[in-house]
C-alpha cells in the first residue's frame, strides 16, 4: 500500500509546485509524433479493414514501445532509483494544476463580466464553438470539463499506477491522448481513429465508474447516484455512461492534443457553481494517493444539476405550461426579437380551450422540480419536435439538457432514423450544442409579424 501511496502522494506533490512543463513537455513530443505517423499511415481509399489494420498499427507504434522500455528500464534499475524514475513519469502524465491554470482565467473573467474575453479564452480549449454561448453556457461547459478531465489528467493515471505501475499509467495517458486526437466520426477518422477510440474506452471503463462514485462520495452522494442510475443508460457509450460522460467520437472537429485540456468557468452566480464543480475534483484528489482513485467526472456534474423528474402531461397542466411558454418567449427571446415579434408569438390573451387541444394532440413530457413544471418538451412519430420550453429561471441548471436527453433516449427507442424542428434564434445555439445542424433558414408570419426560425435535424446513429 504505501510503496503506491508514497509515489502518488509525490507525483501530486510535484504537480501542485511544479504544474505542467512549459517548454519540451513529453506529451508536445508524442503529439508531434503521432501527427506525423497519422500522416504518414491515414492515407489512400479509406475502407473499412484497411483503414482499421492502419489505426491499430498506428496506435500500437506510438502506445507499446515507451511503456515496455519503461519496464525493462525499472527492473534494472535499483529500488530507490526506480521509484525515483516512477514518480517522475507519474508527474509527466499529470495534469491537476494545469487544469486549474486554464479555466481560473475564464472564471476571474465573467467575475468581471467581461463575457467577450472569457469566451476568447474559452475558445482556446475546447472544441465545440463557444461564439455566441452566454454565460450559463460558459458555466456549463468549464464544470463540465474539469469534472471531465480529472479523468483524464488525474485519476486515470492514478488508477492505472496503482494498477500497474509507471508503465500502466503512462500507456493509459499515451492512449488517452490518441484518443483525444483521433478519436472523431468524421471521414478523416472514422475508420483510423477507431482503434485509439475504443482502446481509451477499455482503457476508462472501471476507473470512469470509480472515480464517478468517488465524485458522488465527495458531494452529494444520494443525488449523484440517483443522476448516475437514471441519466447513464441514455449515453451511447461505455465511457459516458457513468455521468454526464466524456467527448468519445467527437462529431467533425480538428483534432489537436491539446483538445484534453479543461473548458471554462460562469458569472457571478454561476462561477459558485463553477467552484463548487473546482472543490469536488479536488476532495476526491486528496484522497487519491490511496488505490482505487480514478476516472471519469460525469457524476460531478450530474449531481450539480437539480433533481427533475419527468412525467406526461396532463389536461390540468395546461395553465402552467402556457405562462412556461409566454415567460420563455418574453424573458429568453426577448434577445433575438423585438417586443412587437414576442407579442405576436405568445400574446397575452388567448383561448385555453384552443392551447389545450393543442397540447392534447401533442403529448408533450413535463419537467418537474418536485411539484412545480420547469419545462416541456414534445417527440412526434415522425421525429419531430414540435414544443421545446423551459422556464427562464432554470436557465443553466440543466433542465433543457435533461429534456434533450431523454428526447434522444426516446428517439432511440422508437428507432427514429432523426430528429427534426423549427428552431428559434433563441434556441438555435442549444440545439448545436446537442448536435443538431441548421438545414433551412425560414422567414414565417405570425399574427402579422415576421420572425426568423431554421429547420435543424440531427441524424441518429
Amino acid at each position: 500500500m504505501l510503496s503506491v501511496a508514497a509515489p502518488m502522494a509525490a507525483a501530486l506533490l510535484l504537480d501542485r509546485l511544479l504544474g505542467e512543463p512549459r517548454r519540451f513537455h513529453p506529451l508536445v513530443g508524442f503529439g508531434t509524433v503521432a501527427n506525423v505517423l497519422e500522416k504518414t499511415l491515414n492515407v489512400g481509399r479509406k475502407r473499412l479493414l484497411r483503414g482499421l489494420l492502419r489505426g491499430l498499427l498506428a496506435w500500437a507504434l506510438l502506445v507499446l514501445p515507451l511503456p515496455l522500455a519503461l519496464f525493462w528500464l525499472l527492473a534494472q534499475l535499483p529500488p530507490l532509483a526506480a521509484a525515483t524514475v516512477s514518480v517522475a513519469v507519474l508527474y509527466f502524465t499529470l495534469g491537476r494544476q494545469s487544469l486549474l491554470e486554464h479555466t481560473r482565467p475564464i472564471g476571474a473573467a465573467l467575475l468581471a463580466g467581461d463575457l467577450p474575453q472569457a469566451r476568447a479564452l474559452a475558445s482556446r480549449i475546447v472544441s465545440r464553438e463557444l461564439r455566441d454561448a452566454d454565460e450559463a453556457a460558459v458555466t456549463r461547459a468549464a464544470a463540465e470539463s474539469l469534472l471531465e478531465n480529472g479523468h483524464d489528467a488525474v485519476f486515470g493515471a492514478l488508477f492505472w499506477f496503482a494498477v500497474g505501475g509507471a508503465p500502466a499509467a503512462l500507456a493509459f495517458r499515451l492512449a488517452n491522448t490518441l484518443d483525444a486526437m483521433w478519436g472523431y466520426r468524421n471521414p478523416r477518422f472514422e475508420r483510423f481513429g477507431k482503434v485509439a477510440a475504443r482502446a481509451d474506452d477499455v482503457l476508462g471503463f472501471v476507473p470512469a465508474r470509480l472515480t464517478a462514485l468517488a465524485y458522488a462520495l465527495a458531494g452529494h452522494t444520494r443525488l449523484a447516484l440517483r443522476c448516475w442510475r437514471t441519466q447513464a443508460p441514455q449515453w451511447d457509450t461505455p465511457q459516458r455512461r457513468p455521468g454526464d460522460g466524456r467527448r468519445r467520437r467527437r462529431a467533425g472537429n480538428p483534432p489537436g492534443w491539446r483538445r484534453h485540456l479543461p473548458r471554462p468557468a460562469g458569472s457571478a452566480a454561476n462561477v459558485g457553481r463553477w467552484r463548487h464543480a473546482r472543490r469536488r475534483r479536488h476532495r476526491p484528489c486528496r484522497a487519491a494517493a490511496g488505490p482505487g482513485a480514478a476516472a471519469v467526472a460525469a457524476a460531478g456534474d450530474s449531481a450539480m444539476k437539480q433533481p427533475y423528474s419527468l412525467r406526461r402531461y396532463q389536461p390540468a397542466d395546461s395553465t402552467a405550461l402556457r405562462d412556461i411558454f409566454h415567460a420563455a418567449v418574453h424573458q429568453r427571446a426577448a434577445r433575438h426579437y423585438s417586443a412587437a415579434q414576442c407579442a405576436a408569438w405568445a400574446p397575452a390573451t388567448y383561448d385555453p380551450a384552443v392551447w389545450q387541444q393543442h397540447l392534447q394532440a401533442r403529448q408533450p413530457w413535463l419537467l418537474c422540480d418536485g411539484k412545480h413544471i420547469v419545462g416541456f418538451a414534445d417527440l412526434q412519430a415522425d421525429g419531430l419536435i414540435d414544443l421545446f420550453f423551459v422556464h427562464p429561471a432554470q436557465g443553466g441548471q440543466g433542465a433543457g439538457t435533461q429534456l434533450m436527453q431523454h428526447l434522444l433516449h426516446e428517439a432511440r427507442r422508437l428507432q427514429l432514423p432523426a430528429l427534426h424542428a423549427h428552431v428559434s434564434l433563441a434556441a438555435e445555439a442549444f440545439f448545436l450544442r446537442h448536435g443538431f445542424s441548421v438545414q433551412q433558414r425560414n422567414i414565417v408570419t405570425v399574427r402579422g409579424q415576421q420572425l426568423e426560425n431554421c429547420l435543424m435535424e440531427k441524424r441518429l446513429p
